[in-house]
């Protein structure tokens, strides 16, 4: 029996943004109880970048750059080195950065975190929200679509055509199917089938194909059959 169902892919795409998200909300939280215990006795100090390294690994759409930054800063005319734990595109050797040190050990020092915390906060938070909203919409598209389908709304399609999908499983470039049809109001529109391994085409050659389509809810609400039509009309 036809019917839609959501995107897997999309799915687990969420599931993993969820634990993701999860995992960034803890950190944020481990560095924020780490700091409110630190400030307790901590003192301001005065740091100076003194070394950035730049590091990129990668090549073309994988690459990716690194930062590190080195800071000194002085108390009771000692000075102290240390790494920090954020970059900005406006450093450079000389920059002032305010950190934090605590009295009775001058080389344990820290910077702010709450700015880096509310961004990598909102930023996980905002592809979660992206991420949801997708499936969502594609929920209520299948909703759509199989109440199209239930309500036995299609066209049969002849003139359609095997090629390339855009989804490639472990190297393996998947087919569909691209139908032509004219809906009631003489509209011709595109659709394609969801994608299939090209070695278990549903489709033979001389198949006719049930579109299910409703030009009220959209032409982007429809639905390539996965069992063809064998005999004429």
């Amino acid at each position: 029996m036809d019917r839609k169902k959501p995107s897997i892919v999309l799915i687990i795409v969420l599931l993993i943004t969820v634990v993701l998200a999860g995992g960034a909300g803890f950190a944020v939280k481990m560095r924020a109880d780490k700091w409110n215990e630190f400030k307790l006795n901590a003192k301001p100090v005065t740091a100076y970048v003194t070394d950035i390294k730049t590091r990129r690994t990668g090549t073309g759409k994988h690459r990716k750059t690194s930062h590190t930054v080195r800071v000194q800063y002085t108390v009771d005319n000692v000075n102290y080195d240390t790494t920090l734990d954020y970059y900005s595109s406006t450093m450079h050797k000389g920059t002032a950065v305010e950190l934090y040190f605590d009295p009775q050990n001058p080389a344990d020092a820290m910077s702010d975190p709450t700015r880096t915390n509310i961004i990598i906060g909102s930023v996980a938070g905002l592809i979660m929200f992206a991420v949801a909203a997708f499936v969502v919409n594609d929920f209520k598209k299948c909703a759509k679509i199989n109440r199209v389908i239930a309500e036995g709304k299609y066209y049969i399609c002849d003139d359609w055509t095997e090629q390339n999908s855009n989804m490639s499983v472990n190297h393996v470039r998947y087919h569909c199917i691209r139908c032509v049809i004219t809906d009631d109001r003489g509209k011709e529109f595109v659709c394609f089938s969801e994608p299939f391994h090209p070695a278990k085409s549903p489709y033979q050659p001389g198949d006719k194909i049930k579109v299910y389509a409703d030009p009220f809810e959209g032409d982007d609400i429809y639905y390539v059959s996965k069992e063809p039509v064998r005999y004429d009309f």
